[in-house]
């Protein structure tokens, strides 16, 4: 009977014995399987971050272009003579209505005093025949030829002083006189060049525009311009006209725009390259375009917020210089992710890089 006891009391502590031995293995057991699942969990993957900036957005775009004289002309003779005066130098500031080149007048002067004398002429016949009528001793058909009479007579005289006003020519606004082909003593036909007059203060930009920016180009919005005879040097402008039409050939409009040329430094003819500022946003959301994440027709950003990565759809707006515009979505300061969004997802811990 005793030992009856003894054996179940030694089979009960042997039972007791393995299963504390079991329990003490699987506890061990699942420490150690615990332990990289906690170590994957609270390692942060590094990401290049940046900021969103607030800060001016310009949107721009670039042409070429030349520059051309505010006015310019060739001066002719309307009636053909010969050369008796020239009044200018070479090169040379001249003004509106300056007298620049006298032709000889001497059988036009004297065509203008013989009508000047069938004028007198015809006032005084028209006169006689007046009083002759008066009295009865005249018709009116010899009162209606010295009507006729005198207006013929007025019509050449005027006739005779418009041909003797057009041999003296003269400037027909401000500007810079060119290189003359002519000289004192030249017979000059009709039509016949003589001089260049051009004004370039201010002096005109003509410049190119592509067609799908025809809605953006408005009176009023400046350009900055280089040539190569200036290197480094810009020069500001305002576009003040805009073609009404598109080139079907090149698919693209004409824009003009005018400089301040006080200095003279700038000459017609020069090769300009354009810089055209369609807009100006003091205060726009920059992000560089690296951050976005397009998904269908909508765009995502990893936003880091508290050691985490949170995807957050983003309307943009303008694109500049790598840059876009966030107008809703973001706010000026936070942090987001523009290298290794692949690596990440959607509340993945995260360690941003200092910037480079």
């Amino acid at each position: 009977m005793n030992s009856r006891y003894l054996v179940g009391f030694v089979l009960v502590i042997g039972c007791a014995g393995g299963a504390w031995y079991w329990y003490q293995n699987q506890a061990k057991s699942g420490d150690e399987q615990g332990a990289p699942a906690a170590a994957a969990q609270a390692f942060a993957t590094p990401v290049e971050a940046a900021l969103v900036k607030q800060q001016e957005l310009v949107r721009r775009i670039f042409a070429v272009g030349n520059l051309l004289a505010n006015e310019e002309v060739v001066l002719r003779p309307e009636i053909e003579g010969r050369v008796v005066k020239i009044h200018f130098k070479e090169g040379q500031q001249v003004k509106k209505g300056q007298l620049l080149i006298s032709l000889d007048d001497s059988i036009y002067r004297a065509e203008l005093k013989q009508a000047d004398a069938r004028l007198v002429l015809s006032e005084a016949n028209i006169k006689r025949v007046r009083e002759l009528r008066a009295k009865g001793l005249s018709n009116e058909q010899e009162q209606d030829q010295a009507v006729s009479q005198l207006g013929v007579d007025k019509a050449a005289q005027a006739l005779a002083r418009t041909r003797l006003n057009y041999m003296n020519l003269y400037a027909p606004f401000d500007g810079v006189i060119g290189l003359r082909g002519i000289s004192e003593g030249d017979y000059l036909s009709r039509g016949q060049d003589i001089v260049d007059i051009v004004n370039s203060n201010p002096i005109k930009l003509e410049f190119h525009v592509p067609e799908v920016f025809i809605a953006r180009v408005k009176n009023g919005q400046i350009v900055n311009v280089s040539v190569d005879a200036y290197k480094g040097e810009s020069f500001r402008g305002e576009v003040y006209a805009i073609s009404p039409q598109v080139d079907v050939n090149g698919r693209n409009f004409t824009v003009r725009a005018l400089i301040n040329n006080d200095d003279a430094r700038l000459k017609p003819g020069l090769f300009a390259q354009v810089e055209l500022v369609l807009e100006r946003k003091p205060n726009a959301l920059l992000i560089p375009e690296a951050a976005l994440m397009p998904a269908g027709d909508r765009q995502y950003v990893y936003l880091i917020e508290d050691g985490k990565a949170m995807r957050t759809e983003v309307i943009t707006g303008a694109r500049e210089d790598a840059l876009v515009e966030i107008t809703s979505g973001l706010e000026a300061g936070a942090q987001i992710v523009t290298a290794g969004q692949m690596k990440i997802m959607d509340g993945a811990k995260v360690q941003p890089l200092p910037e480079k």
